[in-house]
């Protein structure tokens, strides 16, 4: 077998030492997972270098760098090495001093690069090419033989180096891949060269020269996962390969398998899932508690999806998540965290195949918090009806069935981490230059100084004043934020709005104003809340208690808005809106229907697990929560709760909305047009559309319709009819105060200056048109031209693509006749960014650019 070292020394790569000087480059780690940290905590990779003469060496003005062309990537501080001593540089990518650490402004690649040393007279000092690393194991010079590079399975920072290894032995080959089973199998396990030895588990610890020595196949014909490394002596053993056995799965959902040792998940000392012997207390719970700590145990995670097909396969830290729910249930909840200490860095398999994300660097899988007792879908259901009507941030959601250590462990719900990363997946931002908060401002990601700053403004300044409010709406997007707290008031979360609240921004990206996200909604939908007036709460002057539901903080920006008379209409209507629309009984009903469906097949296994089951010695604050569900009949019902709320909220939100505005009612308002693909019609910044133009709207209270045709077509004027009486308006900003019922309907004209269409028999030229509105949210109109000279029917195909090259929708493929044409395309499922759309007429190509902003 070729090993790093020799294939590197035998091409002349490995490095060279100046003459001039008695500094070298002793020893590097590109994967430091367990190592030292820096002063920032991190474990960061570093270079160490030694200086083995009898005098110090100042290295003020030195460089280090890891690229091959640009010698001078980073330059040394004032610092030196005395004689005879080791020094170690964090390549942290940080490039700063802290005290004595020097930190450089790159890191190393684990999967192998350059790294050199040059005086301050651009002198080459020492260089060394190194190729692929493993975690925690470094690459430096031998002791006997200095120009020697070899492996340390030790590292020896600020030291000499210690025992050297040759090389890395390569792992395993598996005549089965892990997944679903339905006949047994014989495993058999192949050595990747002579004299390797394979060690196997099949139990979940990590394999080493201690467990079973493969050397006969193995029987396999029950659920079973199999871990393997090779050894050989003076080699690294080689990386730990984990395949999971499934038999006679029913596969109604997509399969998880985490492949850990059990002892960092179940043993008094190490154990994250158990109370344990080596707890701390937590906020809902004093209890000393192992699942309260902030633990990361490394495990082997595979995904499956229903019909068998792989999606992943890796190494990555698996951590409890969650708040109080991890001491109040049985089912705790995991989080799955890409790092490159485990392997690859990112989780590259599109996770939700909604989005367009194919790599994510963390996820959750939740076992529903406060709803395990109840449904197992609230929180994501209550998120999920948001999204198609409402600017709101979300976090995807796909149930899985999770195996432990082959152990069937029941339904999690996997879900996005709503965190930098999410942010920077789903806005194309920089995670780095992300302001990410929550609840009283407290500090996730970036810095709170600018909206601790815009809060005392709202709250200081009079907010009836124009110019308050219109500087306001520079720093806070209003509509989202309206949004974000009627979806709360309406759904009644009871857990709100003193807790689970986050909110973000990133200036530097071109989102300066704020806007806020769902999450953890599992108390909303309640009949038990039916009645509760969350709009009353939100506004409430005086906490009513120390932190919770209420405190002060949580209310004060909603409570000054609305002393605003524009952003209180635009409130109430909005409100209005979302009743129709987002909130509808029958529409809510549908997509409970939906999910209740997705889970149902499953849920008796589920129900077998964790059915009638609670924490044993739950503290006396925590005496209400319940046992999980024990039957499908209780699990039905706790669904049809949330059925039975959608059904009556309404009718209470509107007392709510009448007693605290003083309102006096509704009208029903209809909007009409000829052909809605005309232009867009708003009604204040909602696009509406044929099915959800009629609605009722408060009475008395200002509202705004705007129309923008596209191109082809100009707006002519509305007309309007209440009652026998009919106006007509040309400004295409229609400003209505209802009194009673009213019907207006758009008026729009062919734009001549454009192309006279209106004669059929006359041919025009093929063309594709700038989709209708850029930037969009979530649907645009994609218009067309088709044209040939006789107008016979020609194969047109019109698709949309992401800026990889990647198929994402087909609005057209087929034979269409000769004309023009528009398409709505609905991107809700879609994430924010710039996409290409394509037209392709026989052998005509035309490709126009659209930007989806959510």
């Amino acid at each position: 077998m070729k090993i790093a070292s020799v294939l590197l020394l035998s091409l002349g790569l490995v490095g060279q030492i100046s003459a001039q000087t008695t500094i070298r480059i002793n020893e590097i780690i590109a994967s430091n997972g367990s190592g030292i940290r820096d002063a920032f905590g991190d474990r960061s990779d570093w270079i160490e270098l030694h200086n083995y003469g009898p005098a110090s060496i100042d290295l003020t003005g030195y460089f280090l760098t890891d690229s091959p062309t640009n010698h001078t990537k980073w330059s040394f501080p004032s610092a030196s090495i005395p004689s005879n001593s080791y020094m170690i540089v964090f390549a942290s990518s940080r490039n700063i001093v802290s005290g004595s650490e020097v930190h450089t402004s790159f890191a190393l690649a684990k999967g192998g690069e350059f790294v050199g040393l040059r005086t301050p007279a651009g002198v080459v000092v020492d260089t060394v090419t190194f190729g692929p690393q493993e975690n925690d194991i470094s690459y430096g010079r031998t002791t006997s033989a200095p120009h020697g590079w070899v492996f340390f399975n030790t590292p020896t920072p600020r030291s000499a180096n210690g025992n050297a290894f040759e090389g890395f032995v390569q792992a395993p080959q598996f005549s089965h891949r892990g997944g679903f089973l339905n006949t047994p199998i014989t495993l058999t396990m192949t050595p990747a060269s002579p004299g390797d030895q394979i060690y196997y588990t099949t139990d979940g610890v990590t394999p080493t020269s201690a467990s079973t020595l493969y050397s006969v196949p193995i029987q396999i014909n029950t659920n079973t996962p199999i871990r393997a490394i090779s050894t050989k002596p003076g080699f690294v053993s080689s990386a730990v390969i984990t395949h999971t056995y499934l038999f006679n799965e029913p596969a109604t959902l997509p399969v998880i398998s985490i492949v850990t040792d059990p002892d960092g998940l179940f043993s008094d000392q190490n154990g994250i899932y158990v109370r344990g012997t080596n707890g701390i207390g937590a906020k809902c719970d004093p209890t000393p508690r192992n699942v309260n700590q902030d633990w990361e145990r490394a495990a082997n995670f595979e995904l499956y999806e229903s019909n068998g097909q792989m999606g992943l396969n890796q190494v990555a830290g698996l951590k409890i998540m969650g708040g109080c729910s991890r001491s109040r249930y049985p089912q705790k909840s995991f989080s799955l965290h890409a790092r490159a200490v485990y392997g690859d860095g990112k989780f590259r398999y599109p996770i939700f195949p909604d989005l367009q994300m194919v790599e994510y660097d963390s996820f959750n899988l939740r076992a529903a918090a406060d709803d395990q007792v109840r449904t197992f879908l609230r929180d994501a259901f209550t998120q999920h009806v948001t999204n198609e009507f409402m600017d709101a941030d979300l976090g995807a959601y796909r149930p899985a069935v999770v195996y432990l250590n082959g152990v069937y462990w029941g339904i999690h719900n996997i879900r996005e981490r709503q965190n930098n990363h999410y942010l920077a997946g789903n806005y194309g931002l920089d995670p780095n230059k992300v302001n990410l908060l929550d609840n009283d401002a407290v500090v996730k990601d970036g810095s709170s100084a600018a909206f601790l700053t815009l809060r005392t403004y709202i709250q200081d300044m009079d907010m009836t004043n124009p110019t308050n409010y219109a500087y306001v709406k520079t720093k806070l997007d209003v509509d989202q934020f309206s949004e974000y707290h009627l979806a709360n008031i309406y759904t009644a979360e009871e857990d709100w709005p003193g807790n689970n609240v986050a909110f973000w921004n990133a200036p530097e990206d071109g989102y300066e104003r704020w806007r806020w996200i769902q999450y953890d909604r599992d108390h909303s939908f309640k009949t038990t809340q039916l009645n509760v007036n969350n709009l009353e709460m939100a506004t409430d002057v005086d906490c009513r208690c120390d932190n919770w539901p209420n405190p002060p903080w949580s209310t004060v920006i909603l409570r000054k808005l609305l002393t605003n008379t524009e952003f209180k209409n635009r409130f109430i209507q909005l409100y209005a809106f979302h009743l129709n629309t987002t909130y509808d009984p029958d529409r809510v009903i549908a997509i409970l229907d939906t999910f209740e469906t997705r889970l149902e097949a499953e849920m008796p296994r589920h129900i077998g697990k964790w059915g009638g089951q609670r924490v044993p010695d739950l503290n006396s604050s925590n005496q209400w929560i319940l046992p999980n569900f024990a039957t499908m009949d209780e699990w039905r019902a706790n669904v049809n709760d949330i059925r039975q709320f959608a059904q009556q909220r309404p009718v209470v939100a509107i007392n709510h909305l009448n007693a605290k505005f003083g309102l006096n009612g509704r009208s029903q308002l209809t909007v009409a047009t000829t052909d809605w693909t005309d232009g867009i019609i708003s009604l204040l910044h909602k696009p509406l559309r044929a099915d959800i133009a009629t609605g009722q709207y408060f009475k008395n209270v200002p509202l705004t319709l705007t129309a923008v045709p596209r191109t082809g077509r100009v707006f002519s004027h509305w007309v309007v009819s209440v009652g026998a009486s009919q106006t007509e308006e040309v400004s295409t900003t229609l400003n209505l105060t209802l009194q009673t019922d009213t019907h207006v309907e758009a008026v729009y004209l062919i734009d001549t200056s454009v192309d006279d269409r209106t004669d059929s028999t006359s041919p025009f030229a093929t063309a594709l048109d700038q989709n209708f509105p850029n930037p969009f949210n979530p649907s645009t109109i994609v218009g067309f031209q088709v044209g040939t000279q006789d107008l016979a029917s020609v194969q047109v195909r019109l698709a949309v693509y992401d800026l990889l090259g990647r198929e994402v929708a087909v609005l057209v493929d087929g034979i269409i006749p000769a004309g023009e044409h528009s398409i709505n395309f609905d991107a809700s499922t879609l994430a924010s960014g710039i996409y290409i759309y394509r037209l392709q007429v026989g052998s005509e190509v035309y490709i126009k650019r659209m930007t989806l902003l959510k």
